[in-house]
């Protein structure tokens, strides 16, 4: 089993929706992702951690389950929300800004759990201090 740790999303009405994640702080971690998963639980994820804010590109080889990806700026803000379909050839999926944190969870967490980037206040928190550098 591998180890998960919580963090919780503020959504739009200002409630908390928690996600229990993976962590991919590692650089194998980070490339195999949720590589050859055949399922994701509702409000689980796989939370990649950078070293420093940039334009991360993600791709969906080898990965079974529609993903959307959420990419947090170093402040815990929004800065894209993309969906991810799998496939057999690599497509590349690109913020349009620079993330630190990107988490992946299951097509349509978002618009199920109202989170939104027009929150403008941090809407990553861990609940374990671990990750906030």
């Amino acid at each position: 089993m591998k180890k998960k740790e919580n963090l919780s999303l503020i959504t739009k009405d200002g409630s908390e929706v928690q996600v229990n994640v993976e962590v991919a702080n590692t650089f194998i971690k980070k490339a195999k992702g949720l590589m050859f998963r055949k399922s994701l639980g509702q409000n689980e994820g796989m939370l990649f951690v950078f070293d420093k804010p940039y334009r991360p590109s993600f791709w969906m080889l080898f990965t079974y389950i529609k993903l959307e990806a959420i990419f947090f700026s170093d402040d815990g803000n929004i800065v894209d929300i993309l969906p991810m379909n799998p496939g057999l050839r690599p497509l590349f999926y690109k913020p349009k800004a620079d993330a630190k944190y990107v988490l992946e969870v299951n097509q349509g967490f978002c618009i199920r759990n109202s989170v939104d980037p027009s929150v403008k206040q941090p809407i990553l928190t861990f609940t374990n201090s671990l990750f906030d550098k």
